[in-house]
């Protein structure tokens, strides 16, 4: 994808660059490939989203995702809660 970026705006570049040397105008050139440079920039950044997002959200879907049923609030072990973090109510209901 950077040569469908790049490339174009050498050449346009070097084409101002051509221009200035024969005392034509040479800012349209320039500003063309500053142009190219922000426009195709944009829209591979937004491919490069689309296909990361897409490639994430596929990723969730596939049997290596963690149902909600397999977490629980009770999967921390009793000797991992600190002494002081454990209330008198608590421990009478346990």
């Amino acid at each position: 994808m950077p040569v469908l970026v790049l490339a174009p705006a050498g050449g346009l570049f070097g084409k101002a660059v051509a221009e200035a040397a024969q005392a034509r105008p040479w800012w349209p050139w320039l500003l063309a490939a500053l142009v190219w440079l922000l426009l195709s920039g944009a829209i591979a950044a937004v491919i490069s989203t689309a296909v990361t997002h897409h490639a994430v959200s596929h990723h969730a879907v596939s049997h290596h995702a963690v149902p909600d049923h397999a977490v629980s609030d009770h999967a921390v072990p009793d000797h991992a809660v600190p002494d002081h973090a454990v209330s008198d109510h608590d421990v009478e209901h346990r």
